[in-house]
């Protein structure tokens, strides 16, 4: 089909003179009426129409059709929700309303830009600007009071009312060299809130009994490791582990936190950043270790009883790879991990102990995943994916 050679201006004069065409046999109506109906209604309208069309206002995007209404999931291909030119590395799915997202960006100090929080409501078709600054490494949602979202940008800040307005909740939380890494809001209290920082001298674990509003440090020192990834079990809140930045060690408490043991997968000198707690058992957990040619181990490893004995579970994944997030189906169907190995990342989906990971995509984002998210939804209808950009799946 040959482009018709009209500018945006020619279309739209265009399209006003077709008006007047359609328009002027009804003057042919108004003889009824008499000639002052004509020169009182009629030809007042025809003269506007016409001048319109020698300086018309409207611009050219408002010919367009524009699509309305939330972004549709496909079950048989990845998605794109937009957001496309930034490096988004937390990403939050509302618990209700899968049209809700909050999205934030990573801060790149090489080229100066800082990170951002994002929001949707209508599934990614378009997004609002909610706050500036830092860089972005979790956003969690109070799943019993969806109004009130955690975000970490390097600290942790709070809203209440959907993202309209935010405040800073760190007191009793020691930065110093250090950054807030970490969030986990506890599943069956949203009153209970885990926090955990990382930098070039370690970090801490914190706890809040309060929603956030004052924090008490429940590590001792001999553990201070850096917490880069944490896991609350949803139906037994006792469990928690969480992962470490400065020896990749893996911790667990059975008793929310008041005591803290070493698991037997030892000092990995990787970064712990994958972490998951199968849906029904609480001592079935999967870790992601960064890969380092001195490590001992790398990949994903699995414990089925509460972390004393650890497997590989790397099968059908690359070799020498960064797992980076580790996700596992509330219907207990499965998991899925963000792995990336030099300037090639993918997503891979494992259903069951005796299958090889199998990679799901996403076929046209070919590059690094090293900052990125990777979230299902809580009705587990759907997977999304934040890196360059924000992806989404229906899950079968």
């Amino acid at each position: 089909m040959t482009k018709t050679p009209f500018s945006d201006m020619q279309v739209n004069r265009i399209g006003l003179i077709s008006g007047l065409v359609y328009y002027f046999p009804l003057t042919r109506q108004c003889r009824f009426f008499g000639e002052s109906s004509f020169l009182k209604y009629t030809l007042p309208l025809l003269i506007l129409l016409t001048l319109a069309c020698q300086n018309p206002v409207v611009t050219p995007e408002t010919y367009k059709i524009m699509p309305v209404g939330p972004i549709l999931l496909s079950d048989t291909a990845w998605t794109y929700l937009g957001l496309g030119t930034e490096t988004i590395s937390a990403l939050a799915i509302h618990p209700t309303n899968r049209n809700i997202l909050y999205a934030g960006s990573l801060f790149d100090f090489s080229a100066g830009v800082s990170g951002k929080l994002f929001k949707t409501t209508n599934g990614g078709r378009t997004w609002d600007i909610l706050a500036e600054g830092g860089g972005y490494s979790a956003i969690v949602f109070d799943v019993s009071h969806p109004e009130t979202v955690y975000a970490v940008p390097g600290t942790i800040i709070r809203t209440t009312d959907g993202g309209m307005t935010w405040e800073e909740t760190i007191n009793g939380i020691q930065l110093n060299s250090a950054r807030v890494q970490s969030l986990a809001v506890d599943p069956g209290n949203s009153n209970i809130i885990y926090a955990g920082t990382s930098g070039s001298e370690g970090g801490s674990l914190y706890k809040s009994l309060n929603g956030a509003l004052s924090w008490q440090k429940i590590l001792p020192d001999s553990l201070d490791d850096g917490i880069i990834s944490l896991g609350i079990h949803r139906a037994d809140n006792n469990y928690v582990y969480a992962g470490t930045s400065s020896r990749g060690l893996v911790l667990k408490s059975t008793n929310s936190g008041a005591q803290w043991t070493t698991t037997g997968l030892g000092a990995t000198n990787s970064l712990i950043y994958g972490l998951a707690i199968d849906a029904f058992d609480p001592r079935m957990i999967f870790a992601g270790l960064t890969y380092s040619p001195s490590a001992p181990k790398h990949g994903i490893w699995k414990s089925s009883d509460g972390g004393d004995n650890w497997v590989e579970f790397n099968s059908g994944l690359p070799d020498s790879n960064h797992v980076l997030r580790i996700s596992t189906r509330l219907n207990g169907a499965g998991l899925f991990a963000v792995v990336s190995k030099g300037d090639n990342g993918s997503i891979y989906s494992r259903k069951d102990s005796n299958e090889d990971w199998e990679r799901i995509g996403i076929d046209e984002l070919r590059l690094s995943y090293y900052y990125s998210d990777l979230k299902i939804a809580l009705d587990d209808s759907s997977l999304y994916f934040a890196g360059k950009g924000v992806f989404g799946i229906k899950l079968k």
